[in-house]
């Protein structure tokens, strides 16, 4: 499991990280609307695709993983320097050498630039880079609930119905036409539509 203090550790790590990146996720809505709380069983942040070679110099001393597909399913593997992570490939782990939080972290490489952030699961869905990242309380970048909502939409597991209903209330007009809308056009028989 992960915590708070996990999610605070990867914003001291990344404080100065020259490019875009944001806490994903189930913490992101946590970070959005963290009530009722929920367990986290992992930690994930977003960068650009583009952006490898700037993180793996944020990251100096981290071990570094990505997922590949092993003969019984994805699996982990070493992330070698100078390897450039192009499509399909787009999740990765760092591993902390030291004992403090956050022991690990995952990284989801995601389509666009600096500018703007495009989906890789909806070709197509874009979004300007000012209305994807927002900011917490505190100063820490999240990714945009409602655009978490509708990764989260695909699957409906028990954390994903919990963390619609804890965004739910605390999602503006805005947030909600865009999710759906969203819906309506990749998930259109989705049973949030009804609740939104």
């Amino acid at each position: 499991m992960t915590t708070l203090e996990d999610v605070t550790g990867v914003a001291e790590v990344m404080n100065d990280f020259p490019r875009p990146w944001y806490v994903a996720g189930g913490w992101a809505i946590h970070l959005f609307a963290p009530d009722p709380p929920r367990p986290h069983e992992d930690l994930e942040i977003g960068i650009f695709r583009a952006d490898q070679a700037e993180l793996r110099e944020q990251l100096a001393g981290w071990s570094l993983e990505k997922i590949v597909q092993g003969s019984s399913g994805p699996e982990w593997a070493d992330w070698d320097a100078g390897e450039f992570l192009a499509l399909p490939t787009h999740q990765a782990r760092a591993l902390n050498p030291l004992s403090v939080a956050p022991e690990q972290f995952e990284i989801l490489l995601n389509e666009g630039d600096g500018s703007g952030w495009q989906s890789r699961r909806h070709p197509g869905l874009t979004r300007p880079i000012d209305e994807t990242i927002i900011r917490s309380i505190d100063g820490i970048p999240y990714l945009a609930p409602e655009i978490q909502l509708l990764y989260k939409a695909k699957y409906h597991r028990d954390v994903d119905e919990h963390d619609f209903q804890a965004a739910l209330p605390s999602l503006n007009q805005e947030q909600r036409q865009w999710l759906r809308d969203a819906l309506r056009r990749f998930h259109p028989r989705d049973r949030w539509l009804q609740l939104l």
